[in-house]
């Protein structure tokens, strides 16, 4: 191998390395639902664009779901995810539990070709 193939090898995987981390950091910040800092993260990251277009268009999915989703979802304040076996767990305010699921992409599709195997 050559010094100049070794190098760029080098510099692809620095590069990988850094996507990781910085899709790690959107990841976590999502699973908080810290929309804010997800948003910020992804419009100054350097990611793949369809890593971009795959985290926007679930930030804009959570966007919409949020007047739907429980207000105790949303921390009062920041925390990181070490912070995380502190916060209590909500009380049930009723004996409901509601399920939020999200599209699964080509369902409709799946659900229209094959509706007996849907059941």
């Amino acid at each position: 191998l050559t010094r100049g193939f070794v190098h760029d090898l080098e510099k692809q995987h620095d590069k990988m390395n850094k996507v990781i981390s910085t899709a790690e950091d959107i990841a976590s910040s999502l699973s908080l639902f810290d929309l804010a800092s997800a948003e910020e993260t992804i419009s100054t990251a350097s990611l793949p664009p369809p890593l971009y277009d795959a985290f926007n268009k679930i930030l804009e999915n959570l966007h919409l779901y949020r007047p739907y989703l429980p207000d105790a979802l949303f921390p009062s304040t920041t925390f990181t995810t070490t912070d995380l076996h502190d916060v209590a767990a909500p009380g049930l305010a009723s004996k409901n539990v509601t399920v939020v699921f999200t599209d699964i992409q080509g369902s409709t599709a799946t659900w229209e070709a094959c509706p007996g195997g849907m059941k």
